[in-house]
């Protein structure tokens, strides 16, 4: 949004004259240019107060309608499994890692074998040795975050996609205001980078988009293994594209693996290490709001991380517990119910996909949070869905768990492997379709 002054100051210095006649008139008219200043500050400030209360009323209120329609959701969906469970029907479920819930810590895991969980962007991942922004450094003497001055940023509504319409303004006789860019190169999720883009109420216009382009400072080691995207408004704008170049004179090349995103949220991609030196990453808006009598379009990014990730080396012992980085994630049953047979196990990323002699994540689904209860092994036994139509036991618990164990990808895991050389593997979700025996009649 465009910025505007809510206080408008009026006092002047008027320096006594040396040995002069000290006027009355002046100073009187310098105390009440003061106290009008002060006056007017008072009021902005009360002003400014009671807005923010009144927001923030607003977005707790808001807040807590969300919680309580995650709530009845939630609800809803337990329900329904109690009731497939009850009519012995099938019941498939989810689980994904946006959250702690369910993450279990054992004490038989020292601390440094713990993957690691970030919330953020839904993933469990290999502890890092080390990690080296490339867009900022940290200063240890002012404990801050420092920008180098040469960094670079370009970013434009002007631009070719070489889908055959050549160089097109996307944003097209818009009123841009561009807000403050480095908000999103600063690691602090106080400070978000705005552009607003504002047409007539009647215009035709239903989206926007704008090509950012930024060069790695000279200072930095461009070697890197990891791209951080935080979108904002997060789950509003489109992500159309995310490409490196390794210099200044290369071709950008899209990231492996990367697919148009729409209603992005915050998301990591991971690859080999490489030098890039240019990062250029597209974004759209298809929202609008109507404010002022206009129709404005907001769009921008909380944070756009480049970095090098050392991770952890450890490797796995896959028939001992707790030796290699691991995670324990705690799955109860419906409501009533212990769980029978298990028909599916979905993964992802999928890690079936990879050469079963060389994999790097294992999972053992155990009735106990350590290998003495285990009942299904990827290390020995195919998933469900390619057995025996009849599922697998699951022993009558209320409670299961999925123990992961990771290796860092050293070398590939075949064609089909979604884990690319020199990065962690990642866990996102577990996918489960099972049975259950109701314990009690009713």
């Amino acid at each position: 949004m465009s910025r505007h002054n809510i206080v408008q100051t009026t006092t002047q210095r008027r320096p006594g004259r040396f040995r002069g006649v000290f006027s009355s008139d002046e100073y009187n008219s310098f105390q009440d240019s003061v106290v009008s200043d002060i006056t007017e500050l008072g009021t902005a400030a009360n002003t400014t107060s009671n807005q923010l209360s009144n927001i923030a009323r607003q977005l707790y209120s808001e807040n807590q309608y969300l919680k309580r329609q995650v709530r009845s959701l939630e609800d809803s969906v337990s329900y329904r499994e109690f009731v497939d469970g009850k009519n012995g029907d099938k019941i498939s479920r989810k689980i994904n890692f946006h959250n702690s819930k369910g993450i279990f810590y054992s004490n038989s895991v020292d601390e440094s074998k713990r993957a690691v969980i970030k919330s953020a962007f839904g993933e469990i991942y290999m502890p890092a040795n080390g990690i080296e922004n490339k867009f900022y450094s940290f200063s240890l003497r002012n404990n801050s975050i420092v920008l180098p001055d040469d960094l670079t940023i370009d970013i434009t509504g002007n631009f070719d996609k070489v889908d055959g319409n050549g160089l097109k303004d996307y944003e097209f006789n818009g009123e841009i205001n561009e807000g403050e860019i480095f908000n999103a190169f600063n690691s602090i999720d106080e400070s978000v980078w705005v552009r607003t883009v504002t047409f007539p109420l009647e215009s035709k216009i239903e989206e926007v988009e704008l090509q950012m382009t930024v060069v790695v400072p000279s200072s930095i080691s461009p070697q890197s293994n990891l791209i951080e995207v935080v979108p904002f408004p997060e789950g509003t704008i489109d992500i159309t594209s995310l490409a490196t170049a390794p210099d200044l004179g290369s071709t950008f090349q899209e990231i492996d693996g990367f697919q148009s995103k729409n209603n992005m949220t915050s998301t990591r991609y991971h690859f080999s290490p490489r030098d890039v030196e240019q990062v250029r990453i597209r974004i759209r808006c298809r929202d609008w709001i109507e404010l002022g009598g206009k129709k404005v379009f907001v769009y921008g990014l909380r944070e756009l991380g480049l970095k090098l990730i050392d991770y952890s080396k450890i490797d796995v012992a896959t028939d001992t517990f707790g030796k290699g980085i691991t995670a324990v994630v705690q799955i109860d049953s419906p409501t009533d119910h212990a769980f029978k047979n298990l028909y599916r196990i979905d993964p992802t990323p999928n890690f079936f996909l990879e050469d079963a002699s060389n994999r790097h994540v294992f999972l053992k689904l155990s009735t106990t949070p350590d290998h003495n209860g285990v009942f299904w092994d990827s290390t020995s036994d195919t998933p469900p869905q390619l057995g025996l139509g009849s599922g697998i036991d699951m022993n009558g618990t209320n409670t299961i768990y999925a123990i992961y164990a990771l290796k860092f990808v050293d070398s590939s895991g075949g064609l089909q492997s979604p884990f690319p050389v020199g990065t962690t593997p990642t866990v996102k979700s577990l996918g489960l379709t099972f049975t259950t025996t109701p314990q009690s009649s009713l």
